[in-house]
């Protein structure tokens, strides 16, 4: 799992994409802001340095 935001735009991995997505096309997949929280925190992101937080504001 790759992660960016507005602070961390890009890096040797690639970076945020400008396309827009059809919300209605990912609509079966959406899960609240709990869930998605939970699910992060069991993840590595592959492009962070090795101690560096995510978000970067938490």
């Amino acid at each position: 799992m790759i992660a960016y935001d507005t602070e961390y735009a890009e890096d040797s991995y690639g970076g945020l994409t400008y396309a827009q997505l059809d919300l209605d096309e990912f609509a079966p997949y959406e899960i609240g802001e709990q869930e998605f929280h939970e699910e992060l925190s069991r993840l590595r992101l592959m492009n962070l340095r090795a101690g560096q937080k995510w978000p970067p504001s938490r």
